[in-house]
Formats: C-alpha cells, sequence, structure tokens
C-alpha cells in the first residue's frame, strides 16, 4: 500500500497512525482470508487476527536479529545498512503503538505462537522444511 501511495514505508507508518481506517481495513482483509481457511497469511499480526477470532490455524513467527534483517534490505533494495537499521526499528515501534492502541495487541507477547523460528542462518527451503515437521506432528 505504501508503493501504491507513493510512499516509504516510514512515511506510510505516519499516515497510518493518522489515518487508523487504513490498518483497519487491511486487518478486515486478513480475517476475511483467514476465515476462508487452508491458506498461508504473512503479516505481522496475522498470529493474533486467528488467535483472537478463534480462528483454528498453525500460528508461525519468523525472527531474525535486527542486523540480519537490515542486511537483507539492503541486499534486496540497496541503501545503508545502519540507516535501514533505524528505519525498521522506527517503524516496528510506530505499529507497536498502533495496535496497542487499536486492539490492545502486544506484538512483543509471542506466546499465541505455535512455532517461532530464528531464520537469521536459514534459507527458504530450510524455514519451510522446519514449519512442516511441525505440521505434520
Amino acid at each position: 500500500m505504501a508503493k501504491k501511495q507513493g510512499m516509504s514505508l516510514e512515511d506510510f507508518g505516519k499516515y497510518c497512525e493518522e489515518h487508523p481506517e487504513i490498518d483497519k481495513e487491511l486487518d478486515r482483509y486478513q480475517l476475511e482470508i483467514l476465515r476462508k481457511g487452508n491458506v498461508i497469511l504473512e503479516g505481522r499480526i496475522s498470529g493474533w487476527i486467528a488467535h483472537r477470532n478463534n480462528i483454528p490455524a498453525m500460528k508461525v513467527l519468523l525472527e531474525a536479529s535486527i542486523d540480519v534483517r537490515a542486511g537483507r534490505i539492503v541486499k534486496r533494495e540497496q541503501g545503508e545498512k545502519e540507516k535501514r537499521k533505524k528505519e525498521i526499528l522506527k517503524r516496528e515501534k510506530c505499529e507497536a503503538a498502533r495496535y496497542k492502541k487499536y486492539y490492545d495487541i502486544d506484538v512483543y507477547d509471542t506466546s499465541i505462537y505455535d512455532l517461532i523460528i530464528d531464520v537469521s542462518n536459514m534459507t527458504p527451503e530450510e524455514i519451510v522444511k522446519r514449519i512442516l515437521v511441525c505440521v505434520r506432528k
């Protein structure tokens, strides 16, 4: 949506702070998708949406250090790693505040997840394999 609006993620985050209807529209859309079932849905609070709405789902949290995440963004989109780290932290702080305000969700509470994986040193194939092992249990 940020790209569609011609904004950086940082600017779009600020815009969303002043226009909560955008987050709420996206979250309603995620809920519709989750209710259809048999999907893989990725999003900052997708797991929370499933949890809060009693939708049966395997909730997986993929984590990586700030250093790794910034490095991946630089590799994909260019830029300076330190600047990207600051952007990530600022965006995450903004999003955490909005989700707390709108839904009383603490995005740092990982207790709702069925599986938490540190993907810092994993390939996409390794991540999928790890998830499938858990799904098949």
